[in-house]
C-alpha cells in the first residue's frame, strides 16, 4: 500500500506491507520510513496492537540504518505508538476494499452500444513481388463511430 505520508518534515511513511493479501490471516505489517536520508522498516504484530491498544506502549521490531537508528527508535516509541496501531488497522481494511473490490461482479457488456467496424489491409508478397497479399481486419467501435471511406460493417471473407 504506497502512501508517501509525511508524518514530520523529515519523516515520511512510504508504503505498508502484510504478510499475506487477506484481512483475515493478517498477523504481520510493515512500515517502510524515510527518516532523514535513512530508511527504516518497522514490523509489528497484530498480537501487539490488539494487546496494547489501551496503552502508549507498542513492541515492534525495527531494522534499518545504524545512523539515526537510536533517534528513529526513541521517536517512533515516544511519540508514534497508537498511530503505528492505527496502521494495523487502516492496512487490514485496505485489504478488505481491496477483497470487495476483486469479488465485484463484472457488468455485462452491452453490445448495443458497439458495432465491428472491418477494413482490408494489402501488403506485398516477397516471394511473388507482383502480387498483393489481401488481409482482413476488425476493430470494435463505439456505436457512435464514423465509418471511414474504406471501412465497412459486414466481413467480406470468411
Amino acid at each position: 500500500m504506497n502512501l508517501n505520508e509525511k508524518w514530520e518534515p523529515n519523516l515520511v511513511l512510504n508504503y505498508i506491507e502484510g504478510d499475506t493479501s487477506s484481512h483475515e490471516e493478517l498477523n504481520v505489517i510493515w512500515l517502510y520510513f524515510s527518516f532523514y536520508d535513512c530508511e527504516y522498516c518497522l514490523g509489528v504484530s497484530k498480537k501487539d496492537c490488539e494487546k496494547n491498544l489501551e496503552n502508549d506502549f507498542l513492541s515492534f521490531s525495527l531494522d534499518g540504518h545504524t545512523k539515526l537508528f537510536s533517534a528513529f527508535e526513541d521517536l517512533m516509541e515516544d511519540n508514534y505508538s497508537k498511530k503505528i496501531q492505527e496502521q494495523f488497522i487502516r492496512y487490514k481494511n485496505y485489504l478488505i476494499e481491496q477483497e470487495e473490490e476483486m469479488n465485484k461482479p463484472i457488468p455485462e457488456l452491452d453490445l448495443s452500444k458497439f458495432k465491428k467496424v472491418y477494413w482490408l489491409e494489402y501488403f506485398k508478397d516477397e516471394d511473388r513481388p507482383t502480387e498483393k497479399i489481401e488481409i482482413e481486419r476488425s476493430r470494435i467501435e463505439n456505436i457512435e463511430y464514423k465509418l471511414s471511406k474504406d471501412e465497412y460493417l459486414e466481413p467480406k471473407h470468411q
